[in-house]
């Protein structure tokens, strides 16, 4: 037995996992549990892309300068008050290492994306899950849970797992019951399928001083969760926190040429959120055919609540033997509940 002593926190829960599935075919299943996207991504994308491998004897630039001045371009944001990340998880890991330490609290939604609480615990910090109303946020819930000890927020809106959706008025009330010394982390991983006027990701939020940040992903409607970019939109005191806290090159050049094409594509993402539109109204009537709880969430899945009959295969294991893969949400506490 080695006696090296790695540290502690790394062992809190066990390691982030996808359930396995009892799939007939796996080199042909119909995959449908990570929320990947399955319209291509941009062609501009793919290009830019092609052509920064010419220069991948070369580093990158740290600061993945390009990138962030076209994200805030196609935003209306200063590039000063972005920053990039080897994916949303990345941004939440860094964000955690800089804000959140041993005896310092974490406060979010009990249901929420789980790379929160890995990262929280990963840090340290001291998890507080809060109650929701109706599978989404409770902002009187949360605000229950803050304490001085309490050092970051967060809320993943529209929800993931669960697809619900917090009002623009409710985010709002949240971060002004805040203590200013209070890190609001809203993830809006899933901002471009949302169509409800009554939403922000909140970049509105967001000042040069302040105490909110902004992530979102490049994974999602972007069609590029292989190559692992995201972004985070903060206060100027948010941007040094995070640059000192992330390694010196955490993209690579074909990475963020993609992305950069990517989000001036406008008219490509228009598309995918109608798209999106419409797989959700199929999965909202197919849902009340057959008489199951659902949500008609602002995402790319369908949350749908289908228990197992007594001596029947649950619903996750029927999907399974017709080698299609989904999310069960066990984890999450919430039983024969499935993300689609």
């Amino acid at each position: 037995m080695s006696k090296l002593e790695p540290n502690p926190d790394l062992f809190r829960t066990a390691p982030y996992a996808v359930p396995p599935a009892p799939l007939a075919d796996p080199t042909t299943a119909l995959i449908l549990d990570q929320n990947e996207n399955p319209i291509p991504p941009s062609a501009a994308a793919v290009e830019a892309m092609a052509r920064a491998l010419k220069d991948a004897p070369l580093y990158p630039d740290a600061r993945s300068t390009a990138l962030r001045e076209a994200i805030a371009a196609a935003e209306g944001l200063s590039a000063d008050q972005v920053v990039c990340g080897h994916g949303s998880e990345e941004l939440i890991f860094l964000t955690l290492r800089a804000y959140a330490w041993r005896g310092a609290e974490v406060v979010y939604p009990k249901s929420t994306f789980a790379i929160f609480r890995k990262a929280g615990e990963l840090a340290g910090a001291t998890l507080k899950p809060a109650a929701e109303k109706d599978l989404g946020v409770d902002v009187d819930a949360i605000l229950a849970e803050v304490t001085p000890a309490t050092r970051i927020v967060a809320v993943a809106n529209p929800n993931n797992p669960t697809g619900v959706m917090a009002s623009r008025s409710e985010i709002v009330r949240l971060h002004k019951a805040l203590p200013e010394n209070v890190l609001l982390i809203l993830d809006a991983a899933y901002a471009e399928y949302v169509a409800d006027p009554d939403y922000t990701a909140g970049h509105d939020l967001v000042t040069a001083d302040g105490n909110v940040a902004v992530f979102r992903s490049f994974s999602k409607a972007h069609s590029l969760a292989g190559l692992r970019v995201g972004w985070a939109h903060g206060s100027a005191d948010f941007v040094k926190a995070f640059n000192a806290a992330k390694p010196v090159y955490n993209l690579s050049r074909p990475a963020a040429a993609a992305a950069a094409a990517s989000i001036a594509d406008r008219a490509r993402l228009e598309q995918v959120k109608s798209d999106g539109q419409a797989a959700a109204a199929a999965y909202r009537a197919l849902w009340a055919e057959l008489g199951l709880r659902s949500i008609e969430g602002a995402t790319n899945f369908t949350y749908v609540e289908a228990p197992t009959p007594a001596g029947k295969p649950s619903l996750f294991e029927h999907l399974a033997r017709a080698n299609i893969k989904v999310m069960p949400l066990g984890n999450y506490g919430l039983a024969d509940s499935l993300r689609i």
